[in-house]
């Protein structure tokens, strides 16, 4: 979506969208014993389309790898160590957010 504009008495009024937000709620600062699944939750908001769906949240690996998607996920297919969790989302003008969370397998 375009920034947004609007006349009024002939001043030009203009307003940009702003980028949604993205926060991690679980886990954080977690340890997890394997095979224990990992549960995970995220919302994400935006000023202009307000609460965004589950289907808008992904989770990724340390390593760029998509694990799952929706606000809650329960994984155990992450490998042993400190890994890096990170949720990403996306408003509908195109712009995106992401949050991460460490956790020690």
């Amino acid at each position: 979506m375009a920034p947004s504009a609007t006349r009024t008495r002939g001043k030009r009024i203009e307003w940009l969208t702003q980028p949604p937000v993205i926060t991690v709620m679980q886990p954080w600062g977690s340890e997890f014993d394997l095979p224990q699944p990992i549960s995970m939750e995220a919302a994400g908001y935006d000023l202009e389309d307000g609460l965004l769906p589950p289907e808008a949240i992904e989770w990724y690996d340390a390593q760029g790898n998509l694990v799952g998607s929706g606000n809650l996920l329960q994984s155990n297919s992450l490998a042993g160590g400190t890994q890096q969790i990170t949720a990403k989302t996306q408003d509908s003008s195109g712009k995106a957010a992401e949050a991460s969370a460490a956790v020690v397998i």
